[in-house]
């Protein structure tokens, strides 16, 4: 090796020689040589002797002297390198040649190669003679070309010999690995960088294997917070001193960054939970105790003071001969499982109470039943110690007590009716704002401080209900341990839907009660219009008024035109009669007063102003406390009194007046129009007197006239009707029946005397005039509105049931039945009667005739039931 750091390498073909003793090299050594010993000789000479002929003399001898010594060693020298240097060039050429790995010797000025080896031929995919001539840039990937090309450089330098891993790219395109370690060399005094290069592809490939398994594995254990340890025991004397090893997950998982600290049983006892650290020991000692694996949970203490929980697997490791010499286990941390565990129990919790609490809201029971279940699923839920709501009374703006459950559930006491901003619960109603504390033995609003110590009450919870800025009520409870915040966020959504309950069911509860007024209204109504009774129509009107006010008592008063005096018209609810005997002037107690004034007369307490009722005995024992008088009003006159009477205070809301003030209306809208129907039926009986009057005038000037046996039309309409009823025809139509009967010959007043009084036969034409008189009927009361449903006997009963008859010649039922009953009974009674050209016929030869005229002249049907009414057992139709 040269002074400056360089290899000399032996000549080889194709390349410099290297160093070789050439003449003028040995001139030069023999000069550098000669003059060397030359000098030194003199000085020695000049030393010894100082006589110039000596030192001519010895100056001759040395020359020669040195001249044949010099000639000699410099042969030998020459002859002795040049066999040194073809020895070396063999040596190296088959060391070069014969070498397994790769070898380059690269020009360091053009970093193209000038020799290689046969192996790295092989590598690189060219035949032996392709190297020289190639470069650095040649096998080596253009990505790599800077990295590679730097390294180069410090290698040429010195600066550091070994480049692992390079990437080489071979003649094909494909790249292999190999460690090259680099040489600065010196060839016939230039240089040269020697590059021995070994295919580490293999080992690479494995360890990129290793290294990705490794990083799987280190990625997993991350992922799944599962850090790996293991333990050398071999010095049972102080275990706790000695060294553990820990993953890099492990080391996060206690908190340290990976190889922060150093690892000892020592240590990983300092972070566990000091309550947990037995527990771990024990667990130790019996795993190796009984040579078996353990798991176990416990609690870590990270130096940044954050406590977290792990779940531990271990188990001892043994050698061949049995005997323990460590442990290896697995370490997870489960803080956020747990975690997620516990909030997920939560969850599950508050989404079976919301479930429950949506379910309980949408049953059809009344609102106070609704809140209870849902006070009790509070309690359920949340393992509180009792759980109430209240509902907001906004009449009055106080709190009403509806639910109660858990230690207590009663629904009285002094937190039955809280006033908005009265004690903690009123606060919350008047802030409108959740109060919630898990300290409430320090709250200041608690109102007795010695209870809640005594009863071990912990935490706190109250909501105001609230419906888009409306206040409905307030949600509280109390519990013996604190809340979570997770529960006391899902109780705010809680509160939220029971709010939305309450309002929902308020607002059905109005409807329904609204609904069945209007249906109290309308039965009431439908009573007025149906009924002619007052009486009845008041007994209903005062079950309605006393069921959907929700009072006690109530009557009506009902005031008479004549004597201005306030009477019973209707009463319920009352111990007594007493109600029955009350007579009032006008102005006389409250009702009087009322019905003089035309006004309400609101009384909250009795007690304090009975005595103006003036009629205090006859309520004695009624124990009445609120009074409400109310006139009953009907086209500007009273016509009574509507009086309501409860055993205890009245607070009356907007709806219970305007009820009470419809009940009242409908009172006076009954009465008065039964003063209208019984006045209109008065109007319309005598009108009918006077009509039947006229028409039974009528009747007696017919028969006067035609000069018909006294009673005539009395007794065929007396018949008519009989024979009528028993073959079913109605009431309504009986009317008509009878009025037809007595004027079935009224048309009989167009008929001229000479034709309707003449003694003797009629001749034809008089016979033409007669037979008219059913039309001039006709035409006489058909104008007649009023008489109109009349005409069938007048105009139709001179028709026969075979169409021989007159005007019409009607056959069979086209004649009105009314008109053939009568037909039988006209006949039946003129042949009974006297007459001045015959006398009366016998009963018996009658009954035969008309007999024998059934199905030509009569009906035989009407034949059949008039025979058997004029031959039944004790009936007398003649007279």
């Amino acid at each position: 090796m040269e002074s400056d750091g360089l290899m000399k390498m032996p000549s080889s073909p194709g390349v410099p020689s290297p160093r070789r003793l050439t003449p003028g090299r040995i001139a030069l050594i023999y000069a550098v040589l000669g003059g060397g010993w030359i000098t030194i000789s003199d000085r020695i000479v000049q030393m010894l002797n100082s006589s110039p002929e000596m030192i001519t003399r010895i100056q001759s001898y040395k020359g020669w002297f040195f001249v044949g010594l010099t000639a000699v060693i410099l042969s030998f020298l020459v002859r002795r390198y040049g066999e040194e240097s073809r020895e070396s060039e063999e040596r190296f050429r088959a060391i070069f040649e014969s070498a397994r790995d790769g070898m380059l010797v690269a020009d360091v000025a053009g970093k193209r190669f000038v020799m290689g080896n046969g192996t790295i031929a092989r590598m690189l995919g060219y035949a032996p003679a392709e190297i020289p001539g190639l470069g650095v840039k040649d096998i080596h990937p253009p990505a790599d070309l800077p990295h590679v090309l730097g390294q180069f450089d410090k290698q040429v330098r010195g600066d550091f010999s070994v480049a692992p891993d390079t990437p080489v790219l071979r003649k094909d395109g494909t790249i292999f690995y190999a460690d090259i370690n680099s040489t600065p060399v010196q060839l016939n005094g230039k240089k040269y960088l020697l590059g021995i290069f070994r295919d580490v592809s293999e080992r690479k490939g494995a360890e990129d294997a290793v290294r990705r398994s490794e990083s799987i594995l280190a990625q997993a254990g991350k992922i799944a917070n599962l850090g790996a340890w293991m333990i050398d025991i071999s010095d049972q004397d102080d275990l706790n001193a000695n060294p553990l090893r820990w993953s890099d997950e492990t080391y996060r998982i206690f908190g340290y960054q990976p190889g922060e600290v150093e690892v000892t049983n020592r240590l990983f006892l300092e972070r566990v939970h000091p309550e947990d650290r037995e527990r771990i020991m024990d667990s130790v000692t019996k795993a190796m105790a009984e040579k078996k694996s353990y798991c176990l949970e416990h609690r870590v203490l990270r130096p940044d003071g954050a406590e977290i929980t792990v779940i531990e697997h271990a188990e001892p490791t043994i050698d061949d001969q049995g005997r323990i010499t460590g442990m290896v286990g697995t370490v997870k941390d489960i803080t956020a499982a747990k975690r997620g565990a516990a909030e997920l129990a939560v969850r599950t919790r508050h989404n079976l109470l919301a479930a429950e609490i949506g379910g309980i809201l949408v049953r059809n029971e009344d609102l106070r039943g609704l809140l209870q279940l849902c006070s009790q699923a509070l309690v359920k839920h949340l393992d509180a110690a009792f759980a109430r709501i209240w509902t907001l009374s906004r009449k009055d703006n106080v709190l009403e007590l509806q639910a109660s459950a858990g230690m207590y559930t009663h629904l009285d006491g002094d937190h039955s009716r809280l006033a908005v901003g009265e004690y903690k619960i009123g606060l919350i109603a008047q802030e409108r704002k959740p109060h919630l504390t898990n300290e409430v033995s320090g709250d200041p609003r608690i109102s007795d401080p010695e209870w809640a110590r005594r009863e071990g009450m912990v935490a706190f919870a109250g909501y105001p209900l609230i419906v888009e800025d409306r206040l409905v009520g307030v949600m509280a409870m109390f519990s013996r341990q604190p809340f979570e915040a997770v529960s006391l966020a899902a109780l705010e959504s809680i509160a939220d839907e029971i709010a939305l309950g309450i309002e929902r069911k308020q607002a059905e509860e109005r409807i329904c009660r609204q609904l069945q007024k209007l249906s109290a209204l309308r039965a009431i109504d439908m009573m007025i219009s149906s009924s002619l009774d007052l009486r009845v129509i008041l007994k209903i009107l005062i079950e309605q008024v006393v069921n959907h006010l929700g009072v006690d008592a109530a009557n009506v008063l009902l005031l008479d035109s004549q004597t201005m005096m306030l009477e019973h018209g209707a009463s319920q609810g009352f111990r007594t009669g007493a109600p029955r005997h009350v007579r009032l002037h006008l102005g006389q107690g409250y009702a009087g007063i009322a019905a003089l004034e035309n006004r309400i007369i609101r009384i909250p307490d009795l007690k304090k102003e009975g005595e103006r009722l003036t009629y205090p005995s006859l309520f004695a024992g009624e124990d009445f406390v609120s009074y409400y008088g109310v006139p009953l009003v009907a086209k500007g006159q009273v016509k009574g009194v509507l009086e309501i009477f409860h055993r205890s205070p009245l607070r009356p809301d907007d709806e219970w007046l305007e009820f009470l003030e419809g009940m009242a209306l409908q009172a006076s809208i009954a009465i008065d129009n039964n003063s209208l129907f019984l006045d209109l039926q008065q109007s319309n009986l005598d009108l009918t007197m006077a009509y039947d009057s006229t028409i039974e005038g009528w009747s007696r000037a017919l028969d006067y006239r035609d000069k018909e046996t006294e009673g005539h039309s009395r007794r065929v309409t007396e018949m008519t009707l009989e024979i009528a009823r028993s073959m079913g025809i109605g009431a309504d139509e009986l009317v008509h029946v009878r009025r037809g009967a007595l004027l079935h010959d009224i048309g009989k007043m167009g008929i001229p005397d000479s034709i309707l009084l003449k003694p003797g036969p009629l001749t034809d034409e008089e016979w033409a005039i007669m037979r008219r008189h059913p039309v001039y009927a006709l035409e006489l009361l058909s104008p007649i509105a009023y008489l109109r449903p009349a005409l069938d006997i007048p105009y139709c009963h001179h028709e026969m049931w075979d169409g021989s008859g007159y005007p019409r010649g009607l056959k069979g039922e086209e004649i009105p039945l009314a008109a053939r009953i009568f037909a039988m009974v006209d006949v039946w009674d003129a042949l009974a009667s006297d007459r001045p050209y015959r006398p009366a016929w016998p009963r018996e030869k009658i009954i035969g005739h008309m007999r024998s005229l059934a199905g030509s002249q009569f009906d035989p049907r009407v034949s059949e039931a008039f025979l058997n009414l004029v031959t039944s057992a004790g009936k007398n139709l003649e007279n």
